[in-house]
C-alpha cells in the first residue's frame, strides 16, 4: 500500500518539474534528503514524534534541506509531506521518482551478472543491444558471480533475463526429475 501511495506522490512531484533539464537535480536532491532521513535516527524521531508541533517539524526540516542545499521545489515538497504526515515515505517516493525520472528522460538502468569479468568491448556491445531492445539510453552495471558458471543474468527494471548456465542446468535437472 505504501508503494502505491509513494508512487502517487512521486508522480505528482515529477509533474511539477517544468523542464527536463531540472529532473536530474530534483532526483539527486530528493535522494539526498531521503538518505539523510534514513541515516539519521534523530531526524526520523523528530519528524515521526507526535508531541512536536507541525510548525516545528517544518522549520527543522527546512534547516536540514538548506544545509543539504536542495532545490526549492524539493523543500516545498518535503514541507507538504510533513504537513500530510507522509514524510516517512520519502525513501519510497525517492525510489519511485527515480524510475519516473529515468522514463521521462528516456533513460534506463540495467544490471548484468556474468560468471567472469566482461571486456570493455563486450560491455559496450551489451549496452548498445540493451539500448536498442528498450529504446532507452541504458546505464549498465556489471557484476561478477562465478556461481552462475557461464552466460549472464540481465535485469532491466522488473524484467529478468536469465541466460546463465546454472539456470539451464537447473531446468534440465527439473525436467529429468519430472520424467518428461
Amino acid at each position: 500500500m505504501n508503494r502505491v501511495i509513494a508512487k502517487r506522490y512521486a508522480t505528482a512531484l515529477i509533474g511539477l518539474v517544468a523542464k527536463d533539464s531540472q529532473v536530474d537535480k530534483i532526483n539527486e536532491d530528493l535522494g539526498q534528503l531521503a538518505s539523510t532521513f534514513d541515516e539519521s535516527s534523530e531526524l526520523r524521531h523528530f519528524i515521526n514524534e507526535p508531541k512536536y508541533k507541525l510548525t516545528d517539524k517544518v522549520q527543522g526540516l527546512d534547516k536540514v534541506a538548506q544545509a543539504l542545499e536542495v532545490d526549492e521545489l524539493v523543500q516545498k515538497f518535503a514541507r507538504f509531506l510533513v504537513s500530510k504526515h507522509r514524510f516517512e515515505l520519502i525513501s519510497l517516493i525517492a525510489s519511485s521518482f527515480d524510475q519516473l525520472a529515468l522514463d521521462r528522460l528516456g533513460k534506463g538502468r540495467a544490471t548484468v551478472i556474468s560468471a567472469t569479468k566482461l571486456k570493455v568491448a563486450q560491455t559496450k556491445a551489451l549496452t548498445a543491444q540493451l539500448s536498442a531492445y528498450t529504446n532507452k539510453k541504458i546505464a549498465l552495471e556489471v557484476d561478477v558471480d562465478p556461481s552462475i558458471i557461464g552466460g549472464a543474468i540481465t535485469q532491466i527494471g522488473s524484467l529478468v533475463l536469465d541466460g546463465s548456465v546454472k539456470n539451464q542446468l537447473d531446468q534440465i535437472r527439473e525436467t529429468i526429475s519430472k520424467g518428461n
